[in-house]
């Protein structure tokens, strides 16, 4: 029981005791009536609050529970699992709609197999929980580590708790008594003094931001579970993945995460002095290549480009004299690996890069520097009311989910402090018009 239940059962109490003191007296005075009036007032607000709270514990106790493994980030095991098709189907049926579906089976997986615990109607739409195991299944294919999205650093946020706050170092160089901030070792000889240093730390705040998707089901493909099941996991999981991986790489930070491209810590490589519009060079892959931070993580880190640039990266050589020879054979032969590598890291191809010649056609990133937080997975809610006269049951789902990299801007390497060429684990390759 919290304290500010405690308070408000007080709260009531004294307030009880006082119309107690009030009707009490011999002596009724015209006032009396519009302090009891005022009494009343007061409780029934407390007894609302009361209320609240009351179920704000009982929420906040069923999510802590040991149980509900995916509020601590942990997995869900196979045979708590219930299809998507089948809980959706459980929850028309629960919500009062005649469906194939016997009551009792519907209860049956809403009451002991959703594992938030929470498998009560919600009177005040009409509409039902869906369970956050559910939820999870649909979340699953969002964060699968064969796609860019999975290879970013996720902290899911649990509790009572819409962001996370997190320390940052103030680096600008690599150079001596910059790095970390100002952090500084030296050689010393026996007994000679030394120059204290210390890092500069700050910190950054990353509120949780709102995914939102609505869907439709007719009373038919309700009473088809398996096509139902088919149709949320497959399309909404797709929506909530491409949503994502656009912000990841072009979002604003404005109500949805800050993109790389948008980061002040990406480096964008110019173009080769005479360089031909829309087109991509051995020397813009090998400076870029040159300015990823050097303590970058190879296991996360990716060429990610639009596939538009496939005839271009199918072309890069190396001239040498009036011949040459090709630098990009992936599988080393046409009938290999699809996409293959580039200087030994893996390419991905992905409809959120820009265009041919457009900043941010191609980078090269080190995913594990970009922060992902999440907040329960993905999250539904059902009402047999929005469209009630054309027999369809509304589905909505909401994700609270917010990014950006780790990285404040790019720094100045440690030998190369006279160039104007930073580094940094994300990469970009400027216009080329």
């Amino acid at each position: 029981m919290s304290i500010r239940v405690d308070n408000l059962k007080t709260e009531i109490k004294g307030l009880l005791e006082s119309i107690q003191v009030l009707r009490s007296k011999s002596k009724v005075e015209e006032s009396d009536a519009e302090t009891l009036r005022t009494y009343l007032g007061k409780i029934t607000d407390a007894q609302t609050k009361l209320a609240d709270e009351e179920l704000a514990d009982k929420v906040e106790a069923d999510f802590s529970r040991s149980a509900h493994p995916e509020m601590r980030g942990g997995e869900i095991h196979e045979e708590q699992k219930v299809p998507v098709g089948k809980f959706l189907q459980a929850v028309a049926s629960i919500n009062g709609v005649s469906r194939a579906m016997p009551l009792s089976e519907a209860r049956s997986i809403l009451e002991t197999r959703a594992p938030s615990g929470m498998s009560e109607a919600v009177p005040s739409d009409g509409g039902f929980l869906v369970g956050q195991q559910n939820g999870a299944l649909l979340a699953d294919r969002v964060w699968d580590p064969a796609n860019v999205v999975g290879l970013c650093k996720r902290v899911p946020i649990s509790g009572p708790f819409d962001g996370l706050k997190f320390p940052v170092i103030d680096e600008t160089s690599r150079a001596d008594g910059y790095r970390s901030g100002s952090v500084l070792a030296y050689w010393k000889n026996e007994a000679a003094s030394t120059t204290s240093s210390k890092p500069k730390i700050g910190e950054e705040t990353l509120n949780l931001e709102k995914l939102f998707a609505l869907c439709y089901a007719t009373s038919e493909l309700l009473q088809d579970a398996t096509a139902l099941e088919a149709f949320i996991t497959a399309e909404f999981a797709k929506e909530m993945k491409f949503k994502l991986a656009d912000a990841l790489f072009n979002g604003t930070g404005a109500g949805q995460p800050l993109g790389i491209l948008n980061a002040p810590c990406t480096v964008q490589v110019a173009k080769e002095t005479g360089q031909s519009a829309r087109t991509i060079s051995f020397e813009n892959i090998v400076n870029m290549y040159a300015q990823l931070f050097s303590g970058s993580n190879f296991s996360s880190t990716r060429w990610v480009m639009n596939r538009s640039c496939i005839p271009q990266l199918m072309s890069l050589a190396v001239k040498v004299g009036t011949a040459g020879y090709p630098l990009f054979i992936p599988g080393n032969s046409l009938s290999g690996t699809p996409n293959g590598t580039l200087l030994g890291v893996p390419i991905e191809y992905i409809e959120q890069a820009q265009t041919l010649g457009t900043a941010g056609d191609i980078y090269l990133a080190d995913f594990s520097q970009y922060l992902i937080i999440d907040k329960a997975g993905i999250q539904g809610a059902s009402s047999m009311h929005v469209n009630f006269l054309t027999d369809e049951t509304a589905f909505r789902f909401t994700m609270r989910v917010n990014g950006q990299p780790l990285w404040k801007k790019s720094v100045t390497p440690f030998k190369d402090a006279s160039t104007s060429r930073p580094v940094s684990p994300f990469i970009a390759l400027a216009v080329r018009a």
